[in-house]
């Protein structure tokens, strides 16, 4: 039996912690979730869910140390998991990112892997299970699994179908979980190739609100508009507020659905 301790938050950690109760090798022995979980932009709680199958919640991370663990595994945990908690796993201690590393890493990903998409001409986007460590982030990969970005995609329906995809690669190894093996096969992220970008919680800040002037320089040329497009949708994740333009002297929030009222 391998005894787990499940870090996490939102539907993603739902998902992952049914997963999880529904193999007969893995016992969840402590959930470590927020009592607040419910006020975010989504429906549903960790905290109730895990309790209304049993299991043992706590909104303290050290509680976990009451508690011989063999993985610990973190889905959209909104705090930085100290080291001593991460040592503390008889095997490793291990994260679901909704993104694809060593690409992006940090906050806001879906946000600027849409602005990122057109000019690196990269349009597919990932999610890869790693190894926890003192840097955020940073940890050797064990699976990464990828799907494609649309020229239509916001940034709340790519979330969407990353968290979907995500859900398909902890499918994919609840057998080495089971097994307890799922950590012994890793590649250290300086072995990847390709562009690495990290950004901080506050990074779309600066993208909000454009002035006239380069709302007039966006439409001022088709590729501009695509641009400008790209920006709309990348801004886009209801409840929150989408991109917000000064239109001669009014400010107007544009959601992806009213920007052909921009444009014409």
């Amino acid at each position: 039996m391998i005894d787990i301790a499940l870090f996490g938050s939102r539907p993603l950690s739902r998902r992952c912690l049914d997963i999880l109760h529904s193999s007969e090798e893995i016992n969840v022995r402590v959930v470590i979730t927020h009592t607040d979980e419910d006020a975010g932009w989504w429906e549903g709680s960790l905290y109730t869910h895990a309790a209304d199958l049993g299991y043992t919640v706590s909104n303290n991370p050290e509680e976990v140390l009451n508690y011989d663990i063999d993985y610990i595994v973190s889905t959209l945990y909104y705090n930085i998991i100290g080291e001593e908690i991460l040592n503390h796993s008889n095997l490793d201690s291990l994260n679901l990112h909704l993104a694809e590393l060593p690409r992006y890493r940090g906050s806001n990903v879906f946000t600027h892997a849409i602005l990122n998409a057109r000019e690196d001409d990269y349009w597919k986007y990932g999610v890869t299970l790693h190894s926890m460590t003192k840097e955020v982030d940073a940890g050797d990969i064990v699976s990464r699994s990828f799907i494609q970005i649309s020229e239509e995609d916001t940034a709340k329906s790519l979330y969407k179908k990353a968290e979907d995809e995500a859900v398909l690669l902890f499918k994919d190894l609840i057998h080495q979980f089971e097994t307890g093996t799922v950590h012994e096969e890793k590649t250290p992220q300086i072995e990847f190739d390709g562009k690495r970008y990290y950004y901080e919680r506050d990074s779309i800040e600066a993208l909000t609100p454009i002035s006239n002037e380069q709302l007039m320089s966006y439409l001022g040329s088709e590729n501009g508009q695509k641009k400008l497009f790209d920006l709309v949708r990348a801004l886009h994740f209801p409840p929150h507020d989408p991109l917000e333009i000064d239109l001669n002297g009014d400010n107007v929030f544009v959601s992806a659905k009213s920007f052909e009222e921009i444009i014409e």
